[in-house]
């Protein structure tokens, strides 16, 4: 329970993590070109790496296959619950 509380407490403003990052773009089938490169990136620019598209689980493979060494069902898996959460919650709350 401790843990958990240290956890969530201030979970705003800590920063994400490179992993986390990468696990976001391959969940939303992008891969590493979709992160622009020697340039600064606006707030809104960084928010529509993120936003959902929906795809296939064999579109997401393929991208695996080329750009990682990750196997795609966990990657699969997290859109589809993702686009059932979009479904439920509406785009906002994504």
């Amino acid at each position: 329970m401790i843990g958990t509380i240290l956890r969530f407490t201030n979970l705003e403003e800590k920063p994400l993590w490179l992993d986390e990052i990468i696990t976001g773009l391959f969940t939303f089938g992008k891969g590493y070109q979709a992160i622009p490169k020697e340039t600064f990136l606006s707030l809104n620019k960084i928010t529509t790496l993120f936003e959902y598209e929906a795809t296939s689980c064999s579109e997401i493979a393929q991208l695996l296959a080329e750009q990682s060494t990750h196997p795609p069902l966990f990657f699969c898996l997290m859109h589809q619950w993702l686009g059932i959460a979009q479904n439920w919650f509406g785009e906002a709350s994504l």
